[in-house]
């Protein structure tokens, strides 16, 4: 039987799965400027994504109930993945953001729970993992620790199920008792609509739910809620049309946060531009015989120029004299690059990388990632997306340069608070 449990969980990866994204080491930076820019939210775009978390919570609760060995995380994955595959089944197919898994589920027909919480039904980094800090910070869980597999829901996750659910009933039982059911072996009724109107990530919110949810997200009067509400009465004032720059400070932003979203972004401009350059070292690194050249050799032009930029942009951060992040890793990053040459300087970078590019003394060679773009299948397209980063969605022009992601996942929920999330993504999409 195949392997099945540890499906969604972040840890090494087969050689021929290596994943390109670059952390740099500075993952811990990028999540606490992230986390300053609008707390608590982790990868939260669209409201169902909480809500098919919290129904695959209480399924497993359930089933286990009933003696149906499984555990939280395999039970979420397997609803998300119902979900996907309804709503793709559903819309004849067709590429939606909020929806993941296209090119493998589309060659599946074996809806039984079995199958579908297999690996190979889905990709294998669900939209769930990004839901553990909504759900937790959020309240829909209780705090029981920070893993998946330990959390219970509380009495708002029951309320968000209920009011999402609208006392609809699948096969004359509730939502909860009918995925139990289906985790048990029981493949009836799947094909209701009902079911793909509760399950679907792209279908439409009962209103009821959706002021529940705005009300989980902005309300309250902790620190942490007044800068989610401050964060979300700032972007719907907001319109496409809007121009904003980090001259003006909004209203309703306070000092320090707004100095923590400028900051901030002045940090993702300096890992960017880091990674720019580290893509022109891959490129000269492509056009050698026997995929190694030696450090010097990397002094061209375009990495001349490349350099230039991001030790221009890292002296920008560190003129501001700023650094929340954990041991001011952020700061210790840009000086890395501003107290030392171009040599010292590309050594660090590679080092930091190890994935796509490595070092040996002298000698740059290519890593388990090098190159691995170019050979992606679509599947893994679906599935490839940066654990700090949203799905491929386009900068927000309306927003200051480089800010947050959040602050783009909030502007999202609000579309999708208001009904205008479809029509957005069809726009963002043609």
């Amino acid at each position: 039987m195949e392997n099945i449990k540890n499906w969604g969980l972040l840890g090494p990866e087969k050689l021929r799965s290596e994943r390109r994204t670059r952390t740099l080491g500075l993952g811990a930076a990028i999540r606490s400027f992230n986390e300053l820019a609008v707390p608590g939210i982790g990868g939260l775009w669209y409201e169902k994504q909480l809500f098919l978390s919290a129904l695959g919570i209480v399924v497993a609760e359930t089933a286990r109930r009933e003696g149906k060995r499984v555990s939280n995380i395999e039970v979420a994955n397997a609803i998300e993945a119902l979900g996907c595959w309804l709503a793709f089944n559903n819309n004849g197919w067709k590429r939606d953001s909020r929806l993941r898994g296209k090119v493998k589920m589309k060659m599946q027909s074996d809806l039984s729970f079995q199958n579908v919480v297999k690996r190979s039904f889905y990709v294998t980094q669900p939209m769930r993992m990004q839901m553990v800090q909504p759900l937790l910070k959020l309240g829909f869980v209780m705090e029981s620790g920070e893993r998946f597999n330990s959390f219970l829901l509380s009495e708002d996750g029951y309320t968000l199920i209920e009011t999402m659910s609208s006392n609809t009933t699948i096969d004359r039982l509730p939502i909860i008792n009918f995925m139990a059911r289906w985790v048990a072996g029981c493949d009836r009724a799947l094909n209701s609509p009902e079911l793909l109107k509760i399950l679907s990530p792209i279908t439409k919110v009962p209103k009821d739910c959706k002021n529940f949810l705005l009300e989980r997200l902005i309300g309250g009067n902790s620190v942490v809620a007044i800068r989610r509400r401050n964060a979300y009465n700032w972007i719907i004032t907001l319109s496409e049309a809007s121009v904003t720059s980090w001259e003006q400070k909004p209203e309703m932003i306070e000092g320090h946060h707004w100095i923590d979203l400028r900051t901030g972004a002045l940090f993702f401009q300096v890992r960017d531009s880091a990674l720019v350059l580290l893509d022109s070292i891959e490129k000269i690194l492509s056009q050698s015989a026997n995929n190694q050249i030696s450090v010097k050799s990397c002094i061209i032009n375009e990495v001349i120029k490349n350099y230039n930029v991001l030790k221009k942009q890292a002296s920008e951060f560190i003129i501001e004299n700023y650094d929340p992040t954990p041991a001011k890793m952020a700061s210790v990053f840009c000086k890395e690059i501003c107290d030392n040459d171009i040599i010292y300087c590309l050594k660090s970078l590679i080092l930091r990388d190890d994935r796509v590019l490595q070092i040996d003394n002298d000698t740059i060679k290519a890593g388990p990632a090098f190159r691995m773009i170019n050979n992606l299948q679509s599947d893994d397209v679906d599935d490839a997306e940066d654990e700090n980063e949203n799905i491929e969605i386009k900068d927000l022009t309306i927003f200051p340069g480089k800010i947050s992601y959040r602050i783009h996942n909030l502007y999202l929920l609000h579309l999708d608070y208001t009904n205008n999330l479809n029509n957005w993504l069809k726009n963002e999409e043609q």
